[in-house]
């Protein structure tokens, strides 16, 4: 066979090609790896500086667990598409954190950081990631616990109202209900933070499988069908509240938990997933929009790194406003002063704490979750008359031990049981509420060290303005 030579050929271009895009792919392979190394080192140094100045604020609990395992059903890149949506949104949030100087602040200035190098470097993230990382605050944690207590009475009044309108005999006080001689309790099982905490996450696991068909979500939809949750938890735990009660069904009962999973099941779960692919069918796919060169990544990538760093480094402010607390020729008690200004007063029948005030924007030290830190679980919580001012009250269980609760916020002249009402009192006319705690071993001496606490605060004044 002889040789048939190519005059168009040059001799070696083709290897000299080959080599050029054999180099080329490294180049690329190389920039790639750099832009992940980049990713990677930046989220670790943020996540690492936090928890280093804030070791406590995360708690790894079960659901904490259950959240960081189910990121990754959340955790999608939608788009190769390099995006800086998030910048202004992190400078303005960390400079929010800076000035109030509040840990949750601290917090969500991380996640918007780290959503922003993600989407810089990598590609545009699903905003789903977004509400899952903050579903995993502990903020969502202590905000769940306040909108149980409402929510637990409020369920307690449908039911009793339900059952009456059925013309059945049944009584109602507070949370308890009582149906034909057997009392039932609508506790945080009924209506809590478990609940209401995996409902959100299976909710956004199923939002998830919608935007895999190319449909994205924005933050209005996502927020509205976190309301829809809401809404259907409330459906749900109102269910099994009346059936628990018409069947009569004891928590020590294999059948209380199944009830309970059964309406989890009916009432939130399918519910949501059916409407949710019913409003997959009436979304368009949205085609991907252009790629635009990104301009000035490391210059605001810097920014928003020093002012994260100066946002964590500068740590939570002081919590309390008036280091002085509501006491004043309050006598017979002995005082403690405990830690984060919090003044503990106790004789032979009560136990009371005042805590500072704190600004309107931060958690106070709620009893529903510091009694609970101490293994006390509340059964009976109900709304109670001191002296003509209604204040929380409820019995406190540990084993065989047993305690009965007051608390009230208290400010100079003002005194309210209401968390939105202190919050915008505050706000409107810049008064300082504390928090007051009195507990006793029987009801009659919790009244009376309750009164006497009132007749006794506040600048030694009988009287004072309720703000129910």
């Amino acid at each position: 066979m002889g040789y048939h030579h190519n005059p168009g050929a040059i001799p070696g271009f083709c290897m000299v090609q080959k080599s050029k895009s054999g180099i080329l792919a490294m180049i690329e392979t190389a920039k790639l790896n750099n832009i992940y190394f980049r990713t990677i080192l930046l989220c670790l140094l943020a996540i690492g500086l936090f928890i280093l100045i804030n070791p406590g604020y995360l708690i790894l609990d079960l659901f904490m667990v259950a959240g960081i395992l189910s990121l990754p059903a959340t955790f999608k890149i939608l788009t190769t598409s390099q995006s800086q949506r998030f910048f202004w949104p992190t400078i303005a949030i960390t400079l929010l954190s800076i000035v109030l100087r509040s840990t949750f602040g601290a917090y969500c200035s991380m996640i918007f950081f780290l959503l922003l190098v993600i989407e810089m470097y990598i590609g545009k993230l699903s905003l789903l990631t977004l509400f899952h990382l903050l579903l995993l605050s502990p903020l969502f944690k202590y905000f769940s616990s306040l909108v149980s207590f409402p929510l637990r009475m409020q369920i307690a009044n449908i039911t009793a109202g339900m059952f009456q309108l059925a013309g059945m005999d049944i009584e109602l006080s507070g949370n308890l209900i009582t149906f034909s001689g057997t009392e039932f309790l609508v506790d945080k099982a009924c209506m809590g933070l478990h609940m209401l905490g995996y409902s959100f996450l299976f909710g956004l696991i199923i939002l998830a499988r919608i935007e895999k068909g190319g449909r994205k979500l924005s933050f209005r939809s996502i927020t509205l069908f976190m309301i829809l949750l809401l809404a259907l938890n409330f459906i749900s735990n109102l269910s099994r509240a009346f059936t628990l009660i018409l069947f009569k069904v004891m928590p020590e009962s294999w059948l209380h938990d199944v009830v309970g999973l059964l309406a989890f099941t009916l009432y939130v779960l399918l519910p949501f997933y059916l409407i949710s692919k019913w409003w997959c069918k009436q979304q368009k796919i949205q085609d991907d929009k252009p790629i635009r060169k990104l301009t000035h990544v490391n210059l605001r990538l810097s920014i928003t790194l020093l002012l994260y760093i100066l946002s964590v480094g500068l740590g939570p402010g002081a919590e309390t406003l008036n280091q002085d607390p509501p006491v004043a020729n309050l006598t017979g008690f002995n005082r403690t002063e405990l830690e984060n200004h919090v003044v503990k007063l106790t004789n032979e029948e009560a136990l009371i704490y005042i805590k500072p005030p704190v600004a309107p924007y931060k958690a106070d030290h709620n009893p529903l979750i510091c009694w609970q830190g101490s293994g006390y679980s509340f059964k009976k919580i109900n709304y109670i008359d001191f002296g003509g001012h209604k204040v929380h009250f409820a019995e406190l269980v540990k084993g065989d031990d047993k305690l009965y609760s007051a608390w009230w916020f208290q400010s100079m002249d003002t005194i309210t049981s209401d968390q939105w009402a202190w919050r915008w009192d505050a706000i409107a006319k810049n008064r300082q509420y504390s928090m007051v705690n009195v507990t006793c071993a029987t009801v009659e001496e919790l009244e009376f060290n309750s009164l006497n606490f009132l007749q006794h605060t506040l600048q030694s004044k009988p009287i004072l303005t309720k703000l129910n």
